[in-house]
């Protein structure tokens, strides 16, 4: 869905109405699968509320200001590039205070 999205954003002819739409459906369901995996993971980086909560508000503001700026593809690409990175940003930060928390060497996290 998300990359079927990205290359209809340059295309002249597209809804990018619904082309926004259908990217950010994309990011959300695949958001949804791997926060809903999080009782997998081991003990000492399994998500909080928190973390969830702050991964798809940033998720929200950047479909909301994408879905304002849909006419402009290439705004919409950044804000969503900066969106992803703030997510992985979050979870590098999240992921190493948790395993500093629990003791866990750096060499040890992989």
């Amino acid at each position: 869905m998300i990359a079927v999205a990205i290359s209809f954003l340059t295309d002249l002819g597209a809804n990018h109405f619904f082309v926004v739409l259908f990217l950010y459906t994309g990011l959300l369901l695949f958001q949804r699968a791997v926060l809903a995996n999080t009782i997998y993971n081991k003990p000492h980086v399994k998500f909080s509320k928190t973390y969830i909560s702050l991964q798809l508000a940033t998720t929200f503001v950047a479909g909301m200001t994408s879905i304002l700026l849909a006419a402009k593809p290439t705004l919409v690409l950044y804000i969503t590039t900066a969106c992803l990175f703030l997510i992985e940003t979050y979870f590098l930060l999240y992921y190493t205070k948790n395993c500093q928390k629990a003791g866990i060497k750096a060499w040890y996290w992989f």
